[in-house]
Protein backbone atom coordinates (compact mmCIF):
# COMPACT_ATOMS: atom_id res chain seq x y z
CA UNK A 1 0.00 0.00 0.00
CA UNK A 2 1.42 3.51 -1.05
CA UNK A 3 1.80 5.69 1.64
CA UNK A 4 -0.14 9.39 1.46
CA UNK A 5 1.26 12.90 2.07
CA UNK A 6 -0.88 12.72 5.58
CA UNK A 7 1.14 9.23 6.28
CA UNK A 8 4.45 10.72 5.84
CA UNK A 9 3.56 14.04 7.88
CA UNK A 10 2.69 11.65 10.55
CA UNK A 11 6.18 9.76 10.47
CA UNK A 12 7.67 13.34 10.67
CA UNK A 13 5.85 14.27 13.81
CA UNK A 14 6.43 11.55 15.05
CA UNK A 15 10.12 11.59 14.75
CA UNK A 16 10.31 15.24 15.47
CA UNK A 17 8.80 13.95 19.02
CA UNK A 18 10.91 11.63 19.90
CA UNK A 19 13.91 13.96 19.08
CA UNK A 20 12.80 17.14 20.92
CA UNK A 21 12.61 13.91 23.92
CA UNK A 22 16.28 13.17 23.19
CA UNK A 23 16.77 17.08 24.03
CA UNK A 24 15.02 17.87 26.63
CA UNK A 25 16.07 14.56 28.60
CA UNK A 26 19.60 16.03 28.23
CA UNK A 27 18.60 20.00 28.83
CA UNK A 28 19.18 21.00 32.64
CA UNK A 29 16.49 23.50 32.67
CA UNK A 30 13.24 23.75 30.63
CA UNK A 31 14.60 27.15 29.69
CA UNK A 32 17.40 25.62 28.00
CA UNK A 33 15.43 23.00 26.02
CA UNK A 34 13.01 25.81 24.48
CA UNK A 35 15.93 27.95 23.40
CA UNK A 36 17.73 24.84 21.83
CA UNK A 37 14.44 24.02 20.05
CA UNK A 38 15.44 27.36 18.01
CA UNK A 39 11.80 27.70 17.55
CA UNK A 40 10.48 30.45 15.15
CA UNK A 41 6.83 31.62 14.22
CA UNK A 42 5.22 33.57 11.82
CA UNK A 43 2.17 35.45 13.31
CA UNK A 44 -0.78 36.72 10.40
CA UNK A 45 -3.99 38.12 10.61
CA UNK A 46 -6.48 35.51 8.89
CA UNK A 47 -6.35 35.16 5.11
CA UNK A 48 -8.86 33.48 2.48
CA UNK A 49 -5.56 31.11 1.96
CA UNK A 50 -5.10 30.20 6.00
CA UNK A 51 -8.91 30.58 6.96
CA UNK A 52 -9.92 26.95 6.18
CA UNK A 53 -7.11 25.15 8.23
CA UNK A 54 -8.30 28.15 11.17
CA UNK A 55 -11.38 26.21 10.82
CA UNK A 56 -9.99 22.64 10.81
CA UNK A 57 -8.22 23.52 13.76
CA UNK A 58 -10.91 25.29 15.82
CA UNK A 59 -12.96 22.86 15.28
CA UNK A 60 -11.21 19.88 16.05
CA UNK A 61 -8.83 21.19 18.66
CA UNK A 62 -10.50 20.39 22.34
CA UNK A 63 -7.28 20.31 25.10
CA UNK A 64 -6.77 23.94 24.20
CA UNK A 65 -9.88 25.59 23.56
CA UNK A 66 -10.61 27.44 26.64
CA UNK A 67 -14.59 28.28 25.78
CA UNK A 68 -15.32 24.86 23.42
CA UNK A 69 -16.80 28.09 20.81
CA UNK A 70 -16.79 26.22 17.40
CA UNK A 71 -17.04 29.37 14.89
CA UNK A 72 -16.89 27.99 11.35
CA UNK A 73 -15.73 29.46 8.03
CA UNK A 74 -18.58 31.63 7.20
CA UNK A 75 -18.19 33.41 11.24
CA UNK A 76 -14.72 33.66 10.45
CA UNK A 77 -14.68 35.13 6.93
CA UNK A 78 -17.53 37.28 8.71
CA UNK A 79 -15.23 38.52 11.39
CA UNK A 80 -12.45 39.34 9.03
CA UNK A 81 -14.15 41.99 7.57
CA UNK A 82 -15.73 43.82 10.12
CA UNK A 83 -13.59 46.38 12.55
CA UNK A 84 -13.26 46.04 15.77
CA UNK A 85 -11.77 42.50 15.79
CA UNK A 86 -8.63 41.03 16.26
CA UNK A 87 -7.41 38.04 14.56
CA UNK A 88 -4.23 36.10 14.10
CA UNK A 89 -2.76 32.52 13.28
CA UNK A 90 0.15 31.15 14.34
CA UNK A 91 2.68 28.62 12.61
CA UNK A 92 5.53 27.10 14.24
CA UNK A 93 8.96 25.41 12.96
CA UNK A 94 11.55 24.54 15.12
CA UNK A 95 15.15 22.93 14.60
CA UNK A 96 13.61 19.51 14.24
CA UNK A 97 10.15 20.07 12.12
CA UNK A 98 7.80 22.41 10.19
CA UNK A 99 4.74 22.14 12.82
CA UNK A 100 2.30 24.22 10.45
CA UNK A 101 -0.38 26.45 11.65
CA UNK A 102 -0.83 25.64 14.91
CA UNK A 103 -2.95 28.74 16.64
CA UNK A 104 -5.38 30.95 16.33
CA UNK A 105 -7.08 33.54 18.52
CA UNK A 106 -9.92 35.93 18.09
CA UNK A 107 -10.72 38.42 20.42
CA UNK A 108 -13.47 41.54 20.12
CA UNK A 109 -12.43 45.20 21.02
CA UNK A 110 -15.41 46.69 23.19
CA UNK A 111 -14.39 50.46 24.57
CA UNK A 112 -11.23 49.73 26.56
CA UNK A 113 -10.98 46.01 26.57
CA UNK A 114 -9.86 43.08 24.32
CA UNK A 115 -12.83 40.24 25.07
CA UNK A 116 -10.47 36.73 23.84
CA UNK A 117 -13.69 35.53 21.96
CA UNK A 118 -11.56 32.11 20.54
CA UNK A 119 -8.10 30.87 21.47
CA UNK A 120 -7.29 27.35 20.16
CA UNK A 121 -4.02 25.71 20.33
CA UNK A 122 -2.69 22.66 18.78
CA UNK A 123 -1.96 19.80 21.50
CA UNK A 124 1.68 19.24 19.77
CA UNK A 125 2.95 22.97 21.36
CA UNK A 126 1.33 23.22 24.53
CA UNK A 127 4.19 24.15 27.04
CA UNK A 128 6.55 25.47 24.39
CA UNK A 129 5.92 28.96 25.02
CA UNK A 130 3.56 29.60 22.48
CA UNK A 131 0.72 30.26 24.55
CA UNK A 132 3.22 33.33 25.20
CA UNK A 133 3.58 34.19 21.99
CA UNK A 134 -0.23 34.48 21.25
CA UNK A 135 -0.43 36.86 24.12
CA UNK A 136 2.36 38.86 23.42
CA UNK A 137 0.58 39.19 19.98
CA UNK A 138 -2.81 40.08 21.61
CA UNK A 139 -1.41 42.33 23.85
CA UNK A 140 0.59 44.28 20.70
CA UNK A 141 -2.74 44.71 18.72
CA UNK A 142 -4.83 45.49 21.54
CA UNK A 143 -2.72 48.23 22.30
CA UNK A 144 -2.87 49.79 18.55
CA UNK A 145 -7.40 49.81 18.67
CA UNK A 146 -6.46 51.18 22.13
CA UNK A 147 -7.47 49.19 24.51
CA UNK A 148 -6.18 48.83 28.36
CA UNK A 149 -7.31 45.26 29.25
CA UNK A 150 -7.64 41.41 27.88
CA UNK A 151 -10.53 39.73 29.04
CA UNK A 152 -10.73 36.14 28.77
CA UNK A 153 -13.22 33.33 30.14
CA UNK A 154 -12.18 29.94 31.12
CA UNK A 155 -15.60 27.27 30.69
CA UNK A 156 -14.60 23.98 31.55
CA UNK A 157 -15.54 20.46 29.54
CA UNK A 158 -14.61 17.42 29.59
CA UNK A 159 -11.50 17.62 27.20
CA UNK A 160 -9.44 21.06 27.84
CA UNK A 161 -8.56 20.60 31.77
CA UNK A 162 -4.86 21.28 30.35
CA UNK A 163 -5.48 24.76 29.50
CA UNK A 164 -7.36 25.88 32.91
CA UNK A 165 -4.09 27.97 34.58
CA UNK A 166 -3.02 29.50 31.65
CA UNK A 167 -5.01 32.88 32.41
CA UNK A 168 -3.50 32.64 35.91
CA UNK A 169 0.20 31.54 34.57
CA UNK A 170 0.10 34.91 32.93
CA UNK A 171 -0.83 37.30 35.53
CA UNK A 172 -4.42 37.72 34.55
CA UNK A 173 -6.72 38.41 37.51
CA UNK A 174 -10.07 36.37 38.47
CA UNK A 175 -12.61 38.72 38.65
CA UNK A 176 -16.07 36.67 37.92
CA UNK A 177 -16.39 32.91 38.99
CA UNK A 178 -19.54 30.73 38.81
CA UNK A 179 -20.66 27.10 37.93
CA UNK A 180 -20.24 27.50 34.41
CA UNK A 181 -17.22 29.22 34.08
CA UNK A 182 -14.03 31.92 35.51
CA UNK A 183 -13.49 35.00 34.01
CA UNK A 184 -10.13 37.11 34.27
CA UNK A 185 -8.12 39.98 33.54
CA UNK A 186 -5.17 41.35 32.35
CA UNK A 187 -4.63 45.40 32.96
CA UNK A 188 -2.28 46.53 29.79
CA UNK A 189 -0.89 49.98 31.88
CA UNK A 190 -0.68 48.52 34.72
CA UNK A 191 0.93 45.35 34.07
CA UNK A 192 3.03 45.85 31.27
CA UNK A 193 2.40 43.89 27.71
CA UNK A 194 2.88 39.63 28.05
CA UNK A 195 6.56 39.47 26.46
CA UNK A 196 8.20 35.77 25.25
CA UNK A 197 11.69 36.34 23.96
CA UNK A 198 11.65 32.33 23.43
CA UNK A 199 10.66 31.95 19.89
CA UNK A 200 12.17 34.22 17.06
CA UNK A 201 10.34 35.93 14.13
CA UNK A 202 9.78 33.45 11.07
CA UNK A 203 10.42 35.68 7.74
CA UNK A 204 7.78 34.81 5.88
Amino acid sequence: MALTEEDLQRTEQYRAQRDAGVLAAAATSLDEFHRALQMRALVKPFDDFHLPRVAQLIAKTNQFNLTGQRRGLPELRAITEEPGWIHFYLKLRDRFTDHGLVAALIARCDSETANIDTWVMSCRVIGRTVEAEMLEELCRRAAELGCRRLRGRFVPTLRNLPARDVYQRFGFQLVAEDETETVWEYELESQGPIENGLIAAWAS
